[in-house]
């Protein structure tokens, strides 16, 4: 598998990238992974219990949503893709949002706002994709995530599968 990252944006900040654009080489016969649009919850109170911090994540994550196009053709049915699955699934797959560890450098993307650190408990939610290896040659993935409908991720990759 090879990973596509993202960009990092903090939406209601101001603080979003604009559109971005990459040129990548990837090995043939890679499955290829990448984030449409995704949060990360991180709490910073002692209150915020593990359900709060899962269902914050959830909930942000219900004003997600956008579109991927590969070589011009529209992926179908983004809500498809949410990991874990969707607005529909409500209170058990809520519980379902792995928690998980982070390490926050002093020079990290947040700033002040979060202080260096390692935090505990941590969700995630979001959309994401997973394709089956592209043919040898050039290809163009568009991504656009949204939230609450405006844009807050706009990138453009290249991609150079095989030599070349």
């Amino acid at each position: 598998m090879w990973f596509i990252s993202g960009v990092f944006a903090q939406p209601g900040t101001g603080a979003t990238p604009g559109a971005v654009s990459r040129t990548c080489r990837v090995p043939p016969d890679k499955k290829l992974f990448f984030p449409i649009a995704n949060t990360i919850y991180i709490p910073t109170l002692p209150s915020e219990t593990p359900e709060i911090v899962r269902r914050s994540a959830w909930e942000y994550a219900n004003t997600l949503g956008g579109s991927v196009t590969i070589d011009d053709v529209p992926v179908d049915n983004i809500a498809d893709y949410r990991l874990p699955p969707g607005p529909n699934a409500r209170d058990k797959q809520i519980n379902r949002i792995p928690l998980f560890q982070i390490n926050v450098p002093a020079d990290n993307l947040c700033g002040a706002d979060l202080p260096a650190g390692t935090y505990s408990g941590n969700a995630q939610d979001g959309y994401y994709l997973m394709l089956a290896p592209l043919s040898r040659g050039r290809h163009k993935i568009h991504i656009v995530g949204t939230s609450d409908n405006s844009v807050i991720v706009d990138v453009t990759y290249t991609l150079i599968v095989g030599r070349g």
